[in-house]
């Protein structure tokens, strides 16, 4: 977290609060790490930094709901494939290469990739979570970090063969990476389930378990394909009618869950899904390319309140994390047959502060507001895609329809700057040797 005080002045700030104020002109101080003020003329006597919005749009950092983000290695590995064929024959294949080091260079692209189009919170499942936790420390970012816990070996518990003695090993690596974790600014553990069909019912209850313990978040994907209700069934001998049905026969929703896809769901799911307050990261790109499907009820589920995030899923599937080009599927897809569905706003506040209900941490990020953590981006208008600008009238409409990564000025978190005045800040993202590593590391990968 930042201690030096940080003065913003003059920015046009997009607050998403719960009145969806638009503030013009005005500035914003930041003191270890947390918004202090908001208003217009703000001075600061104290030792600080100042920054010149003058021109520029501020915003909440957006959030990425669902991730796994070591796999920016294998990009392009394997494309226009179904998703069963895709992971098996290809990507579980290759990830069963990985290493420690692998993990932590992947991790260090991805969050210059994010970081650099102003995602500055992102929600992550997958395995030698330490690795990704330096990584993201390293970089300043702000991680739900957890170990995707799944029944088959991964490259962290491959070496141990009795299946019962590889379980109780996944479990304490969960509770170490927690123990580790738990206190620090912007490394939030969470746990993992890698899905329904692919985690026993027992492991689910344990999963929930150590959850509640904790009180932390469960990530685990569900109702990705249409099929999964059948694999559940088939796998573990059970009687489900959907995923999300046979999870809170379980008792599992109880928990803080964020469930991933929830591309097939039924009015009975959404009744659940509202009971339990399950957090949704949909993943419209990933779903599309992995022909996943597109049955998501996202109207059906703003319409009662359920939050939903925008999220790009892992490059191998996407095969980006520039979550703008998310928002602006995310916003088009559901107008196919009804212009009117998925207003701008609605979008934007998936990005922002409904992502952050979605993953449980709306007390903390999502909004522009005193007592929250400073996680902002300032937008420049001096590209030709934000000419010509007018005034704020149409404002999300630029932010959903228009905006791009090029558009990104300055990124803080907690206060620090990831990037300033288009530039990376480069005692956080050595850019020459992320490059350098992971080009290795996947022609490595490739020759194996």
């Amino acid at each position: 977290m930042s201690n030096t005080a940080t003065l913003i002045k003059n920015a046009l700030i997009v607050t998403m609060d719960k009145d969806e104020r638009i503030l013009t002109k005005h500035d914003l101080l930041i003191e270890n790490g947390v918004i202090t003020k908001v208003g217009q003329n703000l001075n600061i006597e104290n030792k600080h930094e100042s920054i010149d919005a003058s021109g520029k749009i501020m915003i909440p950092g957006l959030i990425n709901g669902h991730t796994h983000i070591a796999m920016t290695l294998l990009r392009g590995l394997a494309d226009d494939l179904p998703l069963n064929d895709w992971l098996n024959q290809y990507i579980w294949p290759a990830e069963a290469k990985f290493t420690h080091d692998y993990v932590y260079w992947g991790s260090k692209l991805a969050c210059w990739e994010m970081a650099a189009s102003g995602t500055t919170c992102f929600n992550d499942m997958y395995f030698f979570v330490d690795d990704i936790a330096n990584a993201t420390q390293e970089s300043g970012m702000r991680g739900l970090i957890s170990f995707g816990s799944i029944d088959f070996p991964t490259p962290n518990t491959s070496h141990i063969t009795n299946d019962k003695e590889r379980w109780d090993y996944t479990l304490k690596l969960n509770e170490d990476f927690f123990a580790q974790w738990k206190n620090h600014s912007h490394i939030h553990p969470s746990y993992a389930a890698h899905a329904p069909y692919t985690v026993s019912p027992k492991h689910l209850e344990d999963i929930a378990q150590a959850a509640h313990n904790h009180k932390a978040n469960i990530h685990i994907h569900v109702a990705e394909t249409q099929h999964e209700t059948q694999l559940i069934n088939d796998t573990f001998k059970q009687s489900a009618t959907s995923p999300t049905q046979y999870l809170a026969q379980l008792g599992f929703l109880k928990e803080k869950i964020v469930a991933a896809h929830m591309v097939w769901t039924d009015q009975k799911d959404l009744e659940l899904i509202k009971e339990y307050n399950v957090g949704i990261a949909h993943c419209p790109k990933s779903n599309l390319k992995l022909g996943s499907g597109y049955e998501h009820n996202i109207s059906q589920m703003r319409k009662i309140n359920i939050p939903v995030s925008i999220a790009t899923d892992g490059t191998a599937s996407n095969n980006t994390l520039n979550l703008w080009n998310e928002i602006q599927f995310a916003s088009l897809l559901p107008k196919i047959n009804d212009p009117l569905q998925a207003q701008a706003k609605d979008i934007f506040r998936m990005a922002t502060i409904d992502g952050a209900k979605a993953l449980h941490m709306d007390h903390l990020i999502g909004s522009i507001e005193v007592g929250k953590r400073a996680d902002l981006v300032l937008l420049s208008q001096d590209h030709a895609n934000q000419v010509p600008y007018l005034d704020a009238n149409n404002i999300y409409s630029r932010l959903v329809y228009a905006t791009q990564s090029e558009n990104v000025d300055t990124v803080l978190v907690n206060g620090q700057c990831l990037k300033k005045d288009g530039q990376m800040n480069n005692a956080l993202f050595d850019q020459d040797q992320i490059k350098h590593e992971a080009v290795q590391i996947r022609k490595t990968i490739e020759n194996l």
